[in-house]
Parts: structure tokens; sequence; C-alpha cells
């Protein structure tokens, strides 16, 4: 189960890895190695709080994750223009 908390102390971690996204959502991801061995993922989105998704057995699985948050975070709203556009109405 993945486990959201506001925080994860760099203490606890091994490596953390960049993940930079900056289509439709202007997300920036980290994955990161734990000391436990297990990897989490830190989620950063302009105008909101930090969040971590703990508790994958792999970086993989943490990659994976990552794409299936992009897919449905830009799936949440479709009328949501991309970032690198801007609007040239009249």
């Amino acid at each position: 189960m993945v486990d959201f908390s506001s925080k994860i102390h760099a203490g606890a971690c091994k490596m953390i890895t960049n993940v930079p996204y900056s289509g439709m959502t202007d997300a920036i991801y980290r994955i990161v190695h734990r000391q436990d061995d297990s990897f989490a993922v830190e989620i950063a989105r302009p105008g909101a709080l930090a969040q971590t998704a703990a508790g994958f057995a792999t970086e993989a699985e943490a990659s994976n994750w990552i794409s299936q948050d992009k897919r449905l975070w830009n799936a949440a709203d479709p009328f949501r223009a991309p970032a690198s556009r801007t609007w040239r109405g009249g």
C-alpha cells in the first residue's frame, strides 16, 4: 500500500533520483531510495504542498507509479491547457 505523507526525512534516504516533468502538471517527481531499501516518490506541484508516496519495493515500481500519476493528473481535467501552450483567443 502506498503511504502519503507531507514530508520525508533526508536522514532516512540513501539516494535521490530527480525525475523532472514539466508537461501539463508542472510537477517535479523525485525517487528516493530509503535506508530500509524501499523507495518513495516525492511530488512537488506549484501552488500545492509537497507530497510523498512511499512503500515501493523497487525503483521501477516507483517509476511506473509516476507514469500512472501523470496520466491520472492530466486526465482529471481534460480542459486544462498544456503548460507549454498559451491561449491565443481574441
